[in-house]
């Protein structure tokens, strides 16, 4: 009875001991799970990094590459370092295509090109009024580099329209600047480099398409400056080259749309031109808003009361104001944009020979929603421009458009735009892509209507 009894007791000890030993198996294998669960979860997420030196942030690059963004993107670098994104390395890309469709209410001449709001430009045979095209509008790669907790470094390079001739910008650096501050510890910050001008916001609702008060006088280039944010407010005073910055040399890349620097001085032998910016903004649980107003001394419009030669004509100053509402999903913004001083801008856009203010604005909406649990968002936005006053009214354009993403960071849409009074029609249809550039006279601009339909694809990581 007691050999039974001693028996029983070493089987329940042995057991004991085996249960206390496949526990502690367990517990050590569910903490390597768990290990490596953090590791793989880091390593799927937007911000992700690897071994805290080279890292990945779709959400940064979509800020700093997507349409939609405005100017002062190094508030953004800062912004997301202040957020931890601190490894040495980010990398970054962006790439969007698009089916494209054009028609005109008139026939193109020969050697002739459809307008389009910024998406690419259709070239289309003699006596022509539609055409349709693929093209890859926007290839861009981006790496920022955190320097020390101090100083953030920022290069883009890419190509727009890449292959179009008549709209494709040069594969090269877009933007390269370097960014000293951290917002942590210090409201105070710097920029110097190659980057958008801090005037005006210039930021849409348009998710591939640009309005015309960006491509007239969103300005970009080589540039210094210093900024303060703090309780809401930003400012930043900065200053750029003189002279002439709108020649064939300076066509700029904003998102996948072509434009010049909108920069031009009466003498090029200087750091004239200088710009001044400031917005003041709160956030209220999902109501958020910010007004903001800049200045900028030497626009692409120059001086030109007294001469209607553009070449002859002296430094002509803008002044922008711009605000913002989000609430619940929704979004509304307004930008009005202004020379200071009369041009007659015959070789800049609209035509027209009587001197005035050449001014563009912007209206827009959107409404970001669920579909069947995919982040989708819907735009309506109407943008205008008015550069002599006997050219008819000016131009217009409008623009509708729906947007999903059908997978992460993956997004598929389809935009239209209608524009009115912003082509020339001499030997063709020349673009919104080239307003900088071309000259349309009064009588022939406002008669021609046009209408573009993109259907896109657009990822980033």
């Amino acid at each position: 009875m007691k050999l039974k009894a001693i028996a029983i007791a070493l089987g329940v000890a042995a057991v004991s001991f085996a249960h206390a030993d496949v526990n502690s198996q367990l517990s050590s294998l569910q903490a390597q799970v768990n290990q490596l669960q953090s590791q793989v979860s880091s390593m799927g997420s937007s911000g992700s990094s690897m071994s805290g030196v080279v890292g990945l942030n779709s959400a940064l690059s979509m800020q700093m590459m997507d349409n939609q963004s405005g100017v002062g993107k190094e508030l953004n670098l800062l912004t997301a370092r202040q957020n931890g994104m601190n490894q040495m390395l980010t990398l970054g890309g962006y790439a969007q295509g698009d089916a494209v469709y054009d028609n005109t209410n008139t026939k193109v001449g020969s050697t002739g090109i459809f307008i389009n709001p910024g998406i690419a430009t259709n070239a289309v045979t003699q006596n022509s009024n539609d055409a349709t095209r693929l093209f890859l509008t926007d290839a861009s790669l981006s790496t920022t580099v955190a320097l020390g907790s101090w100083v953030t470094g920022y290069i883009q390079i890419g190509q727009s329209n890449v292959g179009e001739g008549t709209a494709t910008t040069s594969f090269g650096i877009q933007d390269g600047y370097l960014v000293f501050g951290n917002l942590a510890q210090m409201p105070v910050y710097a920029f110097a480099g190659n980057k958008d001008i801090d005037f005006g916001n210039f930021s849409t609702v348009d998710i591939y398409n640009q309005p015309l008060s960006r491509t007239l006088f969103q300005a970009h280039g080589n540039t210094a400056g210093v900024g303060v944010n703090a309780y809401g407010f930003n400012a930043v005073i900065s200053a750029m080259n003189g002279g002439n910055q709108n020649t064939s040399g300076n066509q700029v890349s904003v998102g996948s749309n072509y434009q010049f620097a909108n920069m031009q001085t009466d003498n090029n032998s200087n750091i004239n031109n200088f710009a001044a910016n400031l917005s003041y903004g709160m956030t209220n649980g999902a109501i958020s808003w910010d007004v903001g107003a800049g200045y900028l001394n030497g626009s692409a419009f120059l001086n030109n009361t007294t001469s209607s030669s553009h070449a002859t004509g002296e430094t002509n100053g803008a002044w922008d104001v711009n605000g913002k509402v989000s609430a619940y999903g929704f979004d509304l913004l307004g930008e009005y944009v202004s020379t200071v001083s009369n041009t007659y801008a015959s070789t800049h856009a609209f035509g027209g020979t009587t001197a005035q203010d050449a001014s563009a604005w912007d209206v827009g909406a959107d409404y970001n929603f669920p579909v069947m649990g995919f982040k989708s968002v819907v735009n309506a936005d109407y943008s205008g421009a008015s550069v002599a006053n006997n050219n008819n009214g000016g131009g217009n354009q409008y623009v509708i458009g729906y947007r999903v993403e059908a997978v992460n960071n993956v997004w598929g849409g389809l935009e239209y735009a209608y524009t009115t009074g912003v082509a020339n029609y001499l030997s063709g249809v020349a673009g919104a892509t080239s307003l900088s550039s071309v000259t349309i006279p009064a009588t022939n601009g406002n008669k021609v209507h046009n209408s573009t339909v993109a259907l896109d694809i657009t990822a980033a990581f």
